[in-house]
């Protein structure tokens, strides 16, 4: 991810809880969105029953951003 799309990301993240581009592809199973940046996105969607996050970024999800969330 180029570096201005990540600052971008983050600045949202301190805004917003809903990641980028969040939706439903099979309502209460299957949902996509841009790279959850901060703690509270990935709050919000653990929230939303999701207990497994697949990542196609070449970084995973930093055990940081991860704290407190039991998440996969």
């Amino acid at each position: 991810m180029a570096k201005g799309g990540l600052l971008l990301r983050r600045i949202r993240a301190q805004l917003m809880s809903i990641p980028t581009s969040f939706g439903w592809f099979v309502d209460g199973k299957i949902a996509a969105s841009g790279f959850p940046a901060s703690n509270k996105q990935l709050r919000w969607i653990s929230s939303q029953g999701i207990k497994t996050v697949i990542t196609l970024t070449e970084y995973p999800i930093s055990k940081e951003l991860a704290k407190g969330i039991q998440m996969e």
